[in-house]
């Protein structure tokens, strides 16, 4: 065998080679894709059955692509009814009564309270009448107890471990609820106020 045949053969060989890794390289390839799109499948229908059992439990499965279950005539996609259940029963614990729909509702003392603010308003009456025992004045329709200190704000807030959102102003203006005063004293109105 010459030297030319010899290379010509070798070249051969090379391509030869690289036409087989290349054909093993996509094959490869093509297999992981597939694989990966059988887990896909395996794991969107393993998590619609969770949804599905989850919703026969409390209404009618409706599937779809959106996983969707009917309840009490409502319509919800993707598991999100447990988390009307979370929200029924933490406004039931306050004392309210329960409201689902585009927004979670709680009506507690005949005021609605929209996702989970109800929690802090829950702690309403006992505020009030905390702030009246140690000599303050409570308005209801802002929520304020007035002429207390700060150390009273800050006592009230501790009182009342679930709620964090307590704001006191040691200024606040006498006429802050009446914008259309047309005479106002000046001084200052010390104010707690639960924000909701």
């Amino acid at each position: 065998m010459s030297k030319k045949q010899l290379i010509i053969l070798i070249s051969a060989l090379v391509v030869l080679l690289i036409f087989t890794l290349l054909n093993i390289f996509i094959t490869q390839e093509k297999t992981d894709e597939s694989f990966i799109k059988i887990n896909e499948e395996e794991t969107a229908a393993e998590i619609s059955n969770q949804f599905q059992s989850s919703c026969i439990e409390r209404g009618t499965w409706l599937g779809g692509e959106n996983n969707e279950c009917e309840i009490e005539g409502s319509i919800y996609p993707h598991g999100t009814w447990t988390r009307i259940e979370e929200m029924k029963e933490s406004c039931l614990e306050y004392g309210g009564e329960f409201y689902s729909g585009p927004k979670f509702m709680c009506k507690i003392n005949d005021e609605f309270y929209y996702d989970k603010n109800w929690i802090r308003a829950s702690i309403i009456p006992s505020m009030a009448i905390m702030c009246e025992a140690d000599g303050g004045i409570w308005l209801e329709d802002y929520k304020e107890c007035e002429g207390l200190s700060i150390d009273w704000c800050i006592n009230a807030e501790m009182a009342f471990e679930e709620v964090k959102g307590l704001t006191f102003n040691e200024c606040a203006s006498a006429c802050r609820h009446n914008p259309a005063a047309e005479m106002c004293t000046m001084q200052c109105v010390p104010v707690c106020t639960l924000n909701l």
